[in-house]
């Protein structure tokens, strides 16, 4: 029976945003009671348009939001409960890969430096010679180890992006959040970097949790989909319940966007990607 490694129950996540005549107080509700569950080596998608709170979901996971409702529980200990310093070991466990990779990268920082820093950070995650953890780090993620020095203006987004990989992986994780880590790139570099998803997957047993609105790119990587709408799971299940046999009126929505030559071609494309992988 496969284990899961992360468990969400009935999360909520709340903003004020400043205050109503006679003092009340003006609340977003950004995730709204979201429960979900993943096992260990696999691959959650969440999608939803922009403003659904996918994001949002994934800063509260990985601890950038510490004031939520509700449950996160990852490998048995809840987050949620946690005190800063017990958080900070299961810390180096979690890590991010966001959007844009130009500016997540430090421009005064070299490729290898910035992988080295996740190390520093994070001290007692690697035996050894850390610059030689870095190298092969970077090496693993497509990146020539003679790169070391380089500075983020050197690279190419591609480039960019497996450097951002790399300082996540650095630190041997188990889960790895990836906010829509492909959507700033070209479509053949996409491709590239999902293919490189993959293969880290499957040579380390990586979980991902993928954060996305390009459901085309769901499809072609994720084991199971849970569709977000105002902060809500309005819809969740495999792959194929999703994308060949989907329920919700919002999920048919985001499918009908999907670009392709001829609408029934949409179907098609996601049973290819499924034989893909």
């Amino acid at each position: 029976m496969t284990k899961s490694l992360l468990e969400v129950e009935n999360l909520t996540k709340k903003f004020t945003l400043g205050k109503k005549l006679f003092g009340q107080k003006e609340e977003l509700l950004a995730v709204d009671n979201v429960s979900f569950s993943l096992d260990q080596g696999k691959t959650l998608g969440i999608v939803g348009e922009s403003g659904s709170g996918k994001s949002t979901l994934a800063r509260c996971i990985i601890g950038l939001y510490r004031e939520v409702q509700g449950k996160i529980l990852f490998d048995g200990q809840d987050l949620v409960t946690l005190s800063k310093k017990d958080f900070r070991k299961v810390r180096p466990r979690i890590q991010m890969v966001f959007q844009d990779p130009y500016s997540s990268l430090n421009p005064r920082f070299s490729a290898g430096n910035m992988i080295l820093e996740s190390l520093r950070n994070m001290p007692g995650r690697v035996q050894g010679d850390p610059r030689e953890r870095v190298k092969e780090t970077m090496e693993l993620c497509g990146l020539s180890s003679s790169y070391y020095n380089r500075y983020p203006h050197e690279f190419s987004g591609g480039q960019r992006q497996r450097i951002s990989i790399a300082r996540a992986l650095v630190t041997q994780p188990d889960l790895v959040i990836l906010d829509e880590p492909t959507s700033a790139l070209d479509v053949s570099i996409q491709a590239q970097i999902i293919d490189l998803l993959k293969d880290l997957q499957k040579e380390f047993s990586l979980t991902y949790l993928f954060i996305s609105h390009d459901l085309a790119v769901v499809a072609n990587l994720c084991h199971h989909v849970a569709v977000m709408e105002k902060g809500k799971i309005v819809e969740r299940g495999s792959r194929d319940e999703i994308f060949i046999h989907p329920q919700e009126d919002y999920t048919k929505k985001l499918l009908r966007a999907i670009p392709v030559d001829h609408p029934s071609k949409r179907k098609a494309s996601f049973i290819c990607a499924q034989e893909e992988n």
